[in-house]
């Protein structure tokens, strides 16, 4: 794991899907978020603590971001680029609503451990 405020080169973006299909179970032949809507973009926060195996990555969907309406999002991943890049981790999960005017936040934590 990188030290620090140093990121991993492999996770650049996370993403959200929200409409039919967001709540389709995992599936390993998927390489994009199912939902009929999805919002990409880079992740906003990264956390590391030095000497530990345990980071973050966390991006953040504010006011009106991505629509501006209420929205049921199910589903989140992240990938290591924007349009063409390849999931590393999804996740389904209970519908959260997000009304217009809430932020949203995706976290994604990754715990590594010796075989």
């Amino acid at each position: 794991i990188a030290s620090g405020g140093t990121p991993p080169t492999g996770i650049t973006h996370m993403g959200i899907g929200y409409g039919s299909g967001a709540g389709n179970a995992f599936a390993a032949t998927q390489t994009l978020l199912q939902g009929a809507v999805v919002s990409v973009k880079s992740y906003t926060n990264y956390n590391h603590s030095t000497g530990s195996k345990v980071f973050y990555v966390e991006t953040q969907w504010g006011s009106s971001d991505p629509s501006a309406s209420s929205i049921t999002i199910q589903e989140a991943a992240t990938f290591n680029g924007l349009s063409s890049g390849t999931i590393i981790s999804r996740q389904i999960f209970t519908a959260v609503t997000k009304a217009a005017t809430d932020i949203f936040t995706g976290r994604f934590t990754y715990t590594f451990s010796e075989v």
